[in-house]
């Protein structure tokens, strides 16, 4: 009887053990998710990535969070508020070293910020929503002037330093002027060269 007893107590105690890892695993698990997405909102705000840290935030694991750390709720607030004024501040110095970078390499420049011309014919444009930016027929993501330096390089030599076949030139422009005239009619007879650059 005792045997019994003891036998029914250990199985009941295993059980309610068993139970308790169970739990503990499901927390544990949970609260690794939970840090994981906490470690990428830190690395957009380090990054003043408003695009990420915007995707991020509309997440249906926030309000996991706000359940299990109410005081998130403010500090999630505070770092969008944050985060957009060093996006901003971060879009803001781009574009004066961008500036910069164009003076010190004596690239003619075309100011009607956000959008410039260089070389009166290549044009860049910096969106400031989605801090990306367009340079000729090349989107890069984001702002990075290592980057948007080296692909205004390839782009001028795509430009300037290829091969020229003057006849092929010539049957260019003319067959261009023609399908631009039929999409943007001009009584005049006129098109800007800059639509000839974009085909």
């Amino acid at each position: 009887m005792i045997d019994k007893i003891k036998s029914d107590l250990t199985e009941s105690n295993k059980l309610e053990l068993k139970k308790l890892f169970n739990g503990l695993d499901n927390e544990i698990n949970e609260l690794k998710i939970l840090k994981n997405f906490v470690v990428q909102i830190n690395k957009s705000y380090v990054e003043a990535n408003l695009i990420s840290f915007n995707k991020l935030k509309d997440k249906e694991i926030v309000k996991t969070i706000f359940k299990k750390y109410p005081s998130f709720k403010d500090t999630l607030m505070n770092i969008s508020l944050d985060i957009k004024r060093q996006a901003n501040q971060l879009f803001k110095k781009n574009i004066i070293e961008f500036k910069a970078y164009c003076k010190n390499e004596e690239i003619s420049l075309s100011d009607n910020s956000p959008i410039f011309i260089i070389n009166n014919l290549l044009k860049i444009h910096f969106n400031e929503r989605k801090h990306s930016v367009k340079i000729g027929n090349t989107y890069l993501k984001n702002i990075d002037l290592k980057r948007i330096n080296k692909t205004i390089k390839i782009e001028n030599d795509r430009i300037w330093e290829r091969n020229f076949n003057y006849g092929q030139f010539y049957e260019d422009i003319i067959k261009y002027y023609s399908e631009i005239l039929k999409e943007k009619p001009n009584p005049v007879g006129w098109i800007r060269l800059e639509d000839i650059y974009q085909m």
